[in-house]
Formats: structure tokens, sequence, C-alpha cells
């Protein structure tokens, strides 16, 4: 016979046929009886023996079997170290123990039942091992969150004395329930870890528990950044990345059942500096509904990362749900995430976790209090479920008040609570309620659907009686309110859920920052609130580094738990610094507090401003500028600056202090020219920094004082120099500079005075020219960076004879033989005096032929102004004429003569010329003086604009006894200049000019070279035009001229001009001949070109219309000349003959 090793089955071979039953390979036994495991090979074989049907096979035939109930196609249970398979065993197997055989004596066997039922709770507690551990399988529960707790079954000494009777049953089912145990151990202790609690219950994103494509995302960046690359510490590739325009981003996990949720935490992009600052979260059990995660009635921000790696994990409270969203609201670089899910199932997990409340377990006594206790036999801790003892039980019988309070020392979610009556009486508790409370202080009671629970309770002694929690509740405190007893009010009780933590879920509250010098910060803070601190808290870790500095944070450890200040010293002056803080229990850290900020008090500043620079602005002022200390070393508000000068090498400075933060200032009333030493320094609230270093700086030159001892010499002209002072003076006796040079000014009468710059440093003396008999002015100033005033001495000039005479101008001729003579001044500078007189002489030079010289022949006149008439001299005579001038020194020389020459002929006057026709010009002038016989010239020449190659030679007509000429022989369109001069006895006159154009004369007919005779069938030709020459005016256009012979006239009529017409317009007029085209002569036609009669196209008005067949034509060409008046038509002439032959088909 076979017997399926499934605990709870009874499938027989014996007695079921149709069962098959499988072969369970051998299990390796090597760390102690109950601390046997499966080993990988010879699971595999079974399996794939499993898969082909063969059972019968030695090697795996060497253990026990499972019948065909508890094998099912589907996926593999965890423990089978994922080998994918085709059968998989439902339940948790284990091997049999066999049992010894009972010996038949009677005194034996209950030898043999005494010790069982010594053994009777470990036994009872496997059994619950066994079957809670059959349930989570059958939930699919993972099973790294299985654990373990107080058996919550009721046994009743019914129960137990039916157990006795099927000990050997029983039995034969213990190795297998130690063989789980084994199996469990590592996953319980992983559940139960000393430091954690839910917040440490990996959920799977980051061990693929949680498959793939229950991981979904609102986008993606890319093909390479899928939302199952969402999981925290991936690094094969990129994270999780949103779109980047995707504004409403979210990462969606679905727990695939309802899952209570303890804490996030999250990591930034491995690949790249890419990560979420802040993030919400979003909760929905249907995957439709979605709400804020809030605390305190607001939406919670989390803080996220703020590099690539670091992992941020965030506590969450009172979370109940299937689906989560993690939604980015800042982020560094881009949306992108890792992340993890920390919790437990709420089913059936939560149910089957006994806190420790029960006999041996990890509640303490002392956290067993309550409102009273009748006597020691009911004190409140010995309320443990299954405690050898009475219970608890209060004071009074029927105080409505009385409650058993638990302090289960963390902050639990509680899922469910289990009640016991008295171990030694018949008391027990019918009926109660229970009150939460996080900080102990403020209790609330349990409600369902919106009613204050009633649970039922007990109906004897030792049952224990389960509820489970049907609304989501979390609490460290808890009370059992009894509301109805048997005989007293009498309570063992155990309280079933998960830890949420064992460290902190909340930082400390009430960071504040307090600068307490330049180089340190007191820190202090409060407690966390009682609720969250779920255990004793040990210290605080103290975090500190300079804001945005982006450096580790440096961390100061306070060891004790009630010390809640801490002064951090060595950090930089006036600096600002970002605070964190959390609380630590001895199970770990909680989480760090929001960041803080403060700055170390203001100190004097370390170093001195930079860039400090002197600008000297004049001879008594400067202007300083700087920039304040480099940001470092400032160490405070500059609240200003203060300026530190004196002449060098001289004593104690004078300190100019600058109250604001202006970085530059004015220095006046210094010495001048003087050499000055400069510091700068910068001050705060605390005091001063040092000095910079020292600058010097001059202050600039300034005007000198006025030269002294001014003294003058006259010098008298001679034949280099006019008149001349020379003046000497001596240096001022203030130089307030270096003396660069002299500069003198000189002026007499109000004129403008003369200046003479760039005198040397050491010449002190000037020799200049001056006016003889004026007296002067004489300025003298020094020079350093300016003038300095003037010296000034008054210098009367003597008065000398002139050094030259005038020169005459053009004499003006009044008379034959009288003439005006004129001139300018004598210049001041060569008058050498005031000029008093001017005496004119006409010394006689020649006559014709006759030279000679005498007195009587050479006239003179005396006068003060600039001119004089000289009359009564000889006709046809040359005179030199000269003008000497006077002073009250004496006369000056003659100066350089002009020569006179009277009776010369004058030019003609109002001389004109008009055009009279194409060939001739009428001249017309008047004779100046008409007594005087006088014979006249003309001269001419020719040119074209329009043609420049032409150019007329010279002609000239001579002897013209008359004023008057009609220029004859021209040529029409042509551009003349005539020149006219008079000749008499005594000589020339100068010439007169004037230009006229004459009348232009049509265009001379074309001359073809040959002319065209053509016979053709089209009724477009081409033929030749040929250019004309432009020799009376310009040729304007070419017409084209076509004549239809008709009765065989193959000429035009002379009066073909009058009756030419457009081709149309002759048509209607019945005219043989019409203009077929007219042709700008632009570009200049100077050669042969080649032209289409009948080709219809338009030229000007006119349109070359088609040729007729059968018809023969006569092509005439003449040129144009248009004028402003009028326009001048050539001769027409034949240029070709045309046949146009008639064609039939």
């Amino acid at each position: 016979m076979v017997l399926c090793i499934v605990f709870g089955c009874g499938s027989r071979s014996d007695r079921d046929k149709g069962i098959r039953f499988y072969r369970i390979p051998s299990v390796a036994t090597n760390k102690g009886e109950f601390e046997e495991e499966l080993t990988t090979e010879p699971i595999e074989k079974w399996i794939k023996a499993i898969s082909r049907g063969d059972t019968e096979s030695k090697d795996v035939l060497n253990g026990e079997r499972v019948c065909g109930k508890h094998f099912v196609s589907g996926k593999p249970a965890p423990y089978w170290h994922k080998h994918d398979v085709d059968w998989v065993p439902t339940l948790q197997l284990g091997k049999k123990k066999v049992c010894p055989k009972l010996d038949h004596d009677a005194n034996a066997k209950r030898a043999v039942r005494a010790k069982k039922r010594e053994q009777l709770a470990v036994k009872r507690q496997e059994r619950e091992a066994a079957e809670k551990r059959r349930k989570l399988v059958e939930s699919s529960l993972p099973v790294d969150q299985i654990g373990f707790g107080q058996p919550s079954t009721p046994t009743t000494e019914e129960e137990e004395n039916r157990n006795e009777g099927n000990e050997e049953a029983f039995s034969s089912h213990l190795a297998a329930i130690a063989f789980f145990r084994k199996l469990w151990k590592q996953d319980l202790q992983r559940f139960r870890r000393d430091n954690g609690g839910c917040v440490e219950y990996y959920l799977g994103m980051e061990s693929r528990a949680i498959p793939d494509d229950k991981i979904t995302a609102s986008s993606v960046k890319s093909v390479s950044t899928p939302p199952n690359n969402g999981r925290l510490n991936y690094v094969s590739g990129s994270s999780w990345c949103a779109e980047t325009s995707d504004a409403n981003s979210y990462l969606q996990i679905d727990l695939q059942t309802l899952h209570i949720i303890c804490a996030v935490s999250t990591q930034g992009n491995s690949q790249a500096n890419q990560w979420v600052k802040n993030y919400t979260l979003q909760l929905s059990t249907d995957g439709t509904t979605w709400t804020d995660y809030t605390e305190g009635g607001l939406v919670k921000v989390f803080e996220g990362n703020d590099d690539r790696n670091t992992k941020v994990k965030q506590i969450v409270y009172g979370v109940l749900t299937r689906y989560l969203r993690f939604r980015p609201q800042t982020d560094q670089g881009g949306v992108c995430m890792r992340t993890e899910v920390f919790g437990v199932k709420q089913k059936p997990t939560c149910n089957m976790e006994a806190i420790g409340l029960a006999s041996g377990g990890t509640i303490p006594n002392s956290s067993f209090t309550a409102t009273s206790f009748y006597d020691d036999r009911y004190k409140p801790f010995l309320g443990r479920l299954n405690a050898n003892a009475r219970g608890w039980g209060p004071k009074q019988r029927n105080d409505p008040k009385d409650y058993l309070q638990i302090d289960l020392l963390y902050e639990h979610f509680i899922c469910a609570v289990a009640t016991q009556g008295s171990k030694e009486s018949d008391e027990w508790t019918r009926e109660y309620k229970i009150n939460l409370s996080l900080d102990g202080a403020k209790f609330f009671a349990y409600n369902e659907t919106s009613i204050e629970k009633l649970f039922p309770g007990n109906s004897n002694r030792d049952s224990i009686v389960k509820n489970s929690l049907q609304e989501f509740v979390s609490a460290k405190f808890i009370r059992f309110q009894p509301t109805q007893r048997k005989v007293w009010k009498v309570l063992r009780v155990e309280v079933y859920g998960i830890l949420l933590t064992k460290v902190p879920s909340k930082p400390p509250t009430a960071l504040k920052l307090t600068a307490s010098s330049p180089t340190s910060i007191i820190a202090s803070w409060q407690l966390p609130p009682v609720f969250a601190r779920h255990g004793r808290i040990k210290g605080f870790k103290l975090f500190y580094r300079k804001k945005e500095s982006g450096k580790t944070a440096k961390t100061s450890v306070i060891n004790n738990g009630t010390r809640f200040s801490r002064n951090v010293s060595g950090l930089e002056r006036y600096t600002e610094y970002e605070f964190q803080v959390l609380a630590f229990t001895s199970f770990g850290d909680g989480p760090k507090s929001t960041v803080k900020t403060e700055k170390t008090m203001e100190d004097a500043p370390s170093q001195p401003p930079t860039h400090f620079n002197v600008i000297v602005n004049s001879s008594t002022s400067v202007t300083a500028s700087w920039q304040p200390p480099p940001e470092e070393s400032r160490h405070g508000i500059i609240e200003g600056f203060k300026l530190h000068y004196k002449k060098k090498d001289s004593g104690s400075a004078t300190v100019l202090t600058i109250n604001s933060r202006k970085t530059s200032t004015r220095v006046t009333k210094l010495y001048r020219y003087t050499e000055y030493e400069f510091q700068v320094l910068a001050f705060t609230s605390a005091g001063d920094g040092p000095n910079s270093s020292a600058v010097f700086r001059t202050t600039m030159e300034d005007a000198p004082s006025e030269p002294t001892s001014l003294s003058f010499v006259d010098v008298p002209p001679s034949n280099l120099h006019g008149p001349r002072v020379a003046l000497s003076w001596s240096k001022p006796t203030e130089p307030n500079g270096v003396i660069k040079s002299y500069t003198l000014f000189y002026s007499h009468g109000g004129d403008a005075p003369i200046k003479i710059t760039g005198i040397g440093k050491d010449a002190l003396s000037r020799t200049v020219d001056v006016l003889g008999g004026v007296s002067y002015q004489f300025h003298v100033r020094a020079v350093t960076i300016k003038p300095g005033p003037n010296g000034t001495i008054t210098v009367p000039t003597k008065e000398y004879a002139p050094s030259v005479g005038p020169k005459p101008a053009s004499p003006s001729q009044v008379e034959k033989t009288t003439f005006n003579i004129s001139w300018e001044p004598l210049p001041r500078e060569k008058s050498f005096g005031e000029v008093i007189l001017y005496e004119v002489r006409a010394i006689f030079l020649e006559k014709g032929n006759l030279h000679k010289r005498s007195v009587s022949n050479s006239p003179s006149a005396n006068t003060s102004t600039t001119f004089v008439v000289l009359s009564d001299l000889e006709l046809c005579t040359k005179y030199n004429v000269s003008v000497r001038a006077y002073t009250r020194a004496g006369p000056g020389p003659y100066g350089k003569p002009l020569q006179l020459e009277t009776s010369r002929p004058e030019a003609p006057e109002e001389f004109k010329a008009t055009a009279t026709g194409t060939n001739q010009v009428t001249l017309a002038w008047k004779q100046y003086d008409k007594k005087e016989k006088i014979e006249y010239t003309v001269k001419y020449t020719g040119t074209k604009d329009y043609n420049k190659t032409f150019k007329a030679v010279e002609k000239s007509i001579e002897r013209i006894e008359t004023t008057t000429k009609t220029v004859t022989e021209l040529i029409p369109g042509t551009t003349y200049v005539f020149k006219v001069h008079g000749s008499s006895i005594c000589g020339e006159s100068i010439s007169k000019n004037i230009s006229v154009t004459t009348h232009m004369k049509a265009p001379e007919a074309p001359i073809p070279r040959n002319v065209s005779d053509v016979e053709v069938s089209e009724t477009a030709v081409d033929i030749f035009l040929w250019p004309v020459e432009q020799k009376y005016g310009p040729i304007s256009a070419y017409q084209v001229i076509v004549l239809k012979v008709a009765d065989g006239v193959e000429e035009l009529p002379d009066n073909y001009d009058s009756k030419l017409k457009g081709a149309s317009d002759a048509n209607k007029e019945n005219v043989n001949f019409y203009i077929a085209a007219e042709i700008k002569n632009i570009p200049l036609l100077d050669k042969p070109r080649k032209f289409t009669v009948g080709d219809g196209k338009i030229t000007e008005e006119y349109v070359n219309e088609e040729l007729e067949k059968g018809e023969n034509y006569i092509v005439y060409e003449r040129a144009l000349t248009k004028t402003k008046k009028e326009e001048l038509k050539g001769k027409a002439r034949m240029v070709a003959k045309i046949s146009i032959i008639s064609t039939t088909t």
C-alpha cells in the first residue's frame, strides 16, 4: 500500500484505484533531523520523471510518493529555485518520519500518551504552523513573506482526547513538519528582521517578483527606457524615463492584490545625470479611481534624489492599495526613476503574525497596564494568551471604563485580536471593544461601517476566539475594554499584525539653527512625535554641509537620546549651511528632517578689497576704486570701506570712511604735484579687515605762478628782418610742477594777439618781430600741464623808414592819355611805421621805335590815398609806373614797376552770334572807341557732340572794318566757337568768344552696296538696312517703307511723304505703300543690319504686316533726325525687291 505524503491527504493506493502516485526524491540530511533541505539535482530529476510518466526509474523511486491530486500544470513554487517545469506541487511537501512501533501493553500505551500530553503544546504549535503554511500556499502568498505566531485555533479538552486517539497518524507527519520548519527558516528571518519591520519587506521591484507587464507608465522617452527598467538597483541599462514633453508623467505598479504599503524607495538613472527631485504618490484599489496620498490633510510631496544612485526611502502611513503611482514633480536632467515598494499582503499575512502578547511572547510585562486589577492573581501582565494563570481582571465587576492596555513597543498594522478566559476559574469576557492609539495619550475607538465594533468574546475558560479587523488601522497602544462578562471580566489576549518599523518613522521636530559665532552654529531639535518614535530614541545624527555645495554632508553623532542640541564648530565664516537631523534607535536610523539653512555669524574680512586702483584726477584730487574682497573672504555683509592716505614717507594717515557699498570715492584738498600713499580695507559689523597693499600716486601738476622780472631791448631792422624787440624774464616763484615751456603773447591796438608757444623751459628770453611806432602789450606765462597766469609788460617800439614800395594794380584807362593808377596800402609790417604819404612816378620807356629817357617825359604825383590819376601821357607810348611810401622816419624804396601802354584798342563789347540757317551765322559786336580806326579779325572752328570724330579746321576772316559779319558755307548741325579781336596802329585788343550751333538738316538717303532682289514663297523676307552718315545731325531712327507694285509702278510718287501711314490706315485709304517699321538708332547703326519684312512685329506704332502671296514689293529705307521743333526726314531709297510666289495645292 502506498500513502500520499501530503499532510492532511488520505489518498491510499489500495483504496483509491483511480489516483496515480508520484515518487519524491530523497532529501539530503546534513544539518540535523530538522535541518533537512531539498537538493537541486533530485528535484530536477523528479520533475523530469513525472513530466514523462516515468515513475518506475530506479534513480527517482528512492523517496516517498505524492498523489496526483496535488500536481497541476502551472508556475513553479518559489522554493523550487525558479526552474521551468511541466508539473509542480500545489502543496508544500516533506519527508515522512517513521515512528517506532508502539508497545501493545496498556501501561506502555498510557506512558506514551502521558509523554505525548506533556509535549502536546509543542505538537499543537507545529501542527498550527503546517496548517498556516498550507493556507498561505493556497492563497499564493510569496514564501519570503510568510510568518509564524502563536496558535490561534481554539483547543478544547475533547479535541485533545480525540488527538490522543490519533497520535500514531499524527506522528507520521512530524517529520514533514520538521522539514518545513527548516525550509521556512530563512524566509521567516527575512520577515522578522531585527532592525526592520514592514518598511523592510521588499515587494519585488528589485527582485523581479513583480512581473514586467505589471509595471506601466504614462510615457517613455525611448525604447531603451521602458517602465520595467524602473526597478531599484537596475544597472543593465537606462532606468525608466518619461517623454520630455509629458507634463503629467507617472510610473505605475500593479501589486495584483491588496497590500499594506509601508515605505517606498527611489533612485535616479544609473546611466546619466537624471533623477526626480520631488514626487507624490497616487493610490487605487481598482486601477480606475485614484487618490493622492496625504498627510495632515495635504498632498504629501516626497523628497526624491539628488544624484544617480543614492537610495532615498520614505515611510508612508495607512496605505492599503493594489495600484501605486509615482508622480514626479521636479527633476534634474529628465524624469528618470528606479523604485521599490515595501509592505505585505493584507491577507492572510497580517492576520497570522502574532505581535507577541501571548505567553512567551516578546512584549515585556511592563507593557501591560490596566485601570485596576483585582489582586496579584489578576495583574495586567497575566493577561497573556495561553498564560498558565487566571489572566487580567479589574478590581470592580461593573465599571464599564475598565480596560487592559498593552504598549506594543512599536507601531503595528493591526489585523486581528484573540482572547481567552481565566485559566483557573469559570470567568471570561463574553464581549469587548478595542481602543487604539499611536502616542498612548489620545485613543480612538475601533469602528466598522462607522459604528463602534463590539467583538464576540469567549464562552469557556481556554478556547481561543480570534477576530479579524475589517478596517485598516495602525497603533502602538491597544486597549481591550470588556462590555459583557461571565462572572468576572477576565482576559488573556494576543494581537496580530505587522510591524511598521523599529526605527523612527518621522524625523525630530522643531529643528532650529542659531549662529553662535563666525565658525559655529547651534542646532537644536525636539524628539519625533511619540507615535513615530517606535522605540527608545538612542540618539541623533546631525548632517550639515555648505548650501548647494554638492558635497557629501558631514555627520555629527549624538549618542544621547535626551540631548537635543549640538554646537557644530569649525565652519567657514559667514557661510550658509544646510542642516538635517534624524533620530535613531538601537535598530537603525529614522528619516532625515527637511533641510534648514543658517549662516554663521559675520566676522571681519580676512582679505583686503581687490582690484585697488587710484586714478589721479587733478592736482588736488584723486579717485580711488576697488572691488569687494573675494566672496569666500568677506565673512559677512560688507558695510563699508576705509581709505587710508598720507604723503609718502610721512607720519600717520588720514582715514576716509565710506559707510556704504560704494566701491569708489574721491579724495580732495590734496597738495599739488605731491606723491601720496593709499591703502583700503573692508569692514563688516564684526570689524575691519586687513589693509590692501599700498598704492603710490602723485597728484597732477598745476598751473605755475607768473614769470617775473620782465624787460625788453629794441632791435633795429636790417636786410633780413624788420623791427624787433628782445624780451626777457625770470622763472615763476611757484612752479607747481615741471615747467615744460613758456608761451608768449603780444599785441597792439586791440588786434588779435600773436601767440608763440613751446618756448624752451630754460629759454628765459625771446626776440620777436614788431611794427615800428606801436605800443605793444607783452604777456609771458609758464606751462606745466597747463599754463599759469601771465607776466605783462608794455613796450613802445621805434619807427623806421619803409623797407619796400607798394606794387601798383592794373591801370584803368580814363582817356587815350589819361590813366587811373591804384595800389594796395603798404602792409604795416613792411612800412616800419605809419605811412603818411605815397609818391607815384611814370618813367618813359619807348614810343614806336623811339627810346629815350627824359625827366620831362616822366610825370609824377604825391597822394595820401592809394590811387592817383596820370594825365597828358603821350599816345602809343609805354611807361614804367612805380610807387613808394613815406613814414615819419623818411621814404622807403620804390616798388616793382608796372608797364603802362597808351592807346591799345579795347576788346569788342556785346559780342553776339545768330544762326540764320543750316550753313550760316551772323556775328555782331560794338566798338569801344568809335573815333579810332580799328579793323577786326574773326576766327572759328566747329564740333559735333553726336559725332566725336568730326572736327572742323580753324578758319579766319581778317580786315573786317564793320561790327557785323555773316559767316557762310558752314556745316548744318555743327556747334561753332567764334573769336573776335580788334587791331590798330597801337596793337591788338584781347579776344571775345561766343559759340552757336547751326540748324540741322534732313539726313541723306541710304547708299546700299547692293539691292536685295528675292523671289520667295514665304510671306516674311530677310533684307538688309544700310547705315546713313550722321552728317547734318544725329540719326534718330530708320523707317522701312513697303510699296506694293501695282500696274507695274515700282517707284514711290513724288508726294508720297504726305500719304505715308501705317499698313492698316493705308489699306483703308487704298494706298499701296505704307510704313512697315520705325527702328530707333539705338544702338548706333554703323554697319548693315538684317531686317525681316512681314514678320508681324510692331515698332513704335507701325505693324510690320505679312506680305501677300502672288504680289511684288519694293522696299525703301530712309533716315530720320528728330529735333525739339520738328522731325527731319531723309530721302527714301530702294533697298530690296521682293516677289512672293503664289502656291497652289
